[in-house]
């Protein structure tokens, strides 16, 4: 826990320079409250990380424009986030979303895709929607396997799932 607590001292720091020299939107703000919010939401402050979440997302929106993969990529956290809060149709929203932009964005067999898929089917299993969770690992998996190769981490951890 105080490494996580250090880390939220450190970047907290970083914002606090980050805004007096760049300004309140500037997309290294954005980046700096990600990443408050991915150690708040490893602490378990959910309610923190989202606020750090949603005001990096607020100002992709405004910088980057609603297309861009580094939204989607905010998105996919926010999407994790609402999953592990219980809130699942709010998290298969940003999970659409996210997926959506990175198939115009980085086309259907990108491991951010495979990623989304992956989340996607997290979220249908634990919804209890067992056949739509299994597609959406099955389509994860074939794009890990030509992209990361079958000895990757990634494709055992879906294969254990699948199997």
């Amino acid at each position: 826990m105080g490494n996580h607590q250090q880390a939220t001292l450190y970047y907290e720091h970083a914002l606090s320079i980050q805004l007096k020299k760049l300004g309140e939107e500037h997309i290294e703000v954005a980046g700096t409250l990600h990443n408050l919010g991915v150690l708040h939401k490893a602490m378990g402050n959910h309610q923190q990380a989202k606020e750090y979440y949603e005001r990096a997302f607020s100002i992709q929106l405004k910088k980057l424009g609603p297309e861009h993969t580094y939204v989607a990529r905010t998105l996919q956290t926010l999407g994790n986030l609402h999953r592990a809060m219980g809130n699942h149709q709010q998290a298969k929203e940003y999970y659409e979303r996210a997926l959506s932009i990175q198939l115009k964005k980085l086309g259907p067999e990108h491991t951010e895709v495979a990623r989304t898929l992956h989340n996607l089917g997290n979220l249908h299993k634990a919804m209890g929607n067992h056949q739509q969770a299994k597609e959406y690992y099955e389509r994860s998996l074939s794009i890990q396997l030509i992209k990361l190769g079958p000895q990757h981490t990634d494709v055992a951890r879906t294969l254990h799932i699948l199997y």
